[in-house]
């Protein structure tokens, strides 16, 4: 049994980790887009919250999840070297979420504007 409900051997048991994802009991912000509330402690140090799964869990989380994150900050970190990210319209990015099977941002469109004329030319 779980939390008084009995559940028959055999039985396939499925977590909802969308749930743990917008939990007010587990994310100081978890209805909006604040990375500085949810990750970070109060020293300024990242911290991996409690129900944070961005690759699973158990036998199905992704076996290159380390890979897959270092990859993803490199990729993040040098598209912020090379291009100023604007608005099509110069207004800030609406950070509202588009609620769906899985929630994303509004439709926004935004320009790559490069930072230097050679910078995007250079090999790292």
């Amino acid at each position: 049994s779980l939390q008084g409900y009995r559940i028959p051997a055999g039985s396939t048991v499925m977590g909802l980790i969308g749930a743990d994802h917008v939990s007010k009991e587990l994310w100081p912000v978890p209805d909006g887009f604040d990375p500085a509330a949810n990750f970070m402690d109060e020293n300024g140090k990242f911290r991996e919250p409690k129900g944070w799964y961005p690759f699973s869990l158990g036998m199905r989380a992704c076996p290159g999840s380390k890979v897959a994150t270092m990859i993803i900050f490199y990729a993040i970190a040098y598209i912020i070297m090379v291009f100023k990210i604007e608005t099509d319209d110069g207004n800030p990015p609406n950070l509202e979420p588009q609620h769906g099977f899985l929630n994303s941002p509004k439709k926004q469109l935004y320009r790559f504007m490069p930072r230097a004329e050679d910078i995007g030319s250079r090999r790292h």
